[in-house]
């Protein structure tokens, strides 16, 4: 706790999901028609985190557009989901793997809690 780590995770795993949507771009523009304004957003969003990120008052703004995220993913699962035998190997494991990291980050957000006081403190862990 407050040695950086989760930060560096959380930029780790922002990188891998850029990487992720863009390896789903072509696909999903083609099925979803709010794909590319929806991603875009939210990488607007993810450039604004990066810049005010020492600055407590700015910060807040990009915090707006967290949940854009969580609709891209769902949008890359449920097509994941459907055409899994379609899919090639990379893909497959991409998601995998940012399924992965968001669930044990997730976790330790609720072990940990913003200011050692988490919402979920009744989760037993």
């Amino acid at each position: 706790l407050g040695s950086g780590n989760g930060m560096i995770y959380l930029h780790i795993l922002d990188v891998l999901t850029i990487i992720f949507l863009y390896m789903m771009d072509r696909v999903m523009r083609m099925k979803y028609a709010s794909w590319t304004f929806l991603k875009r957003l939210w990488l607007i969003a993810l450039y604004l985190d990066l810049i005010f990120e020492s600055n407590m008052l700015l910060v807040r703004i990009p915090m707006y557009f967290t949940p854009l995220k969580i609709v891209l993913l769902a949008y890359a699962y449920t097509y994941i989901w459907n055409a899994w035998k379609y899919q090639k190997l990379p893909t497959l494991c991409m998601s995998f793997l940012i399924f992965l990291m968001y669930q044990v980050y997730f976790v330790f957000l609720i072990k940990n809690g913003s200011s050692l006081c988490s919402p979920y403190q009744f989760v037993a862990m």
